[in-house]
């Protein structure tokens, strides 16, 4: 069973898609709130920027680059914890 339908991973792809430049997740949390972005998009953003982040995982990403910003910085509506950079990576095809 899966947490979010098909809609919400498409519109997690877009909030990622785009992305420009380096941008901390209290902002982009922030900015989709304020856009009236759905709850369950915004929790999918979290938990994939959060399995991005994940120390333990050994796998090359091609999509994002994940780095703390401000230790226990993160305080929205909807979560709290370390304030992370996303980054978009570039693809050079």
């Amino acid at each position: 069973m899966h947490r979010f339908d098909g809609e919400v991973l498409r519109d997690t792809g877009k909030v990622f898609a785009e992305l420009i430049g380096r941008t901390q997740l209290s902002e982009l949390l922030n900015r989709l709130e304020e856009d009236g972005c759905p709850a369950a998009v915004q929790d999918a953003v979290v938990l994939q920027v959060l399995d991005y982040y994940d120390p333990d995982d050994e796998r090359e990403t091609d999509v994002l680059r994940v780095d703390l910003a401000v230790a226990n910085g993160l305080a929205t509506g909807r979560c709290h914890g370390d304030d992370l950079w996303i980054e978009p990576i570039e693809n050079e095809s």
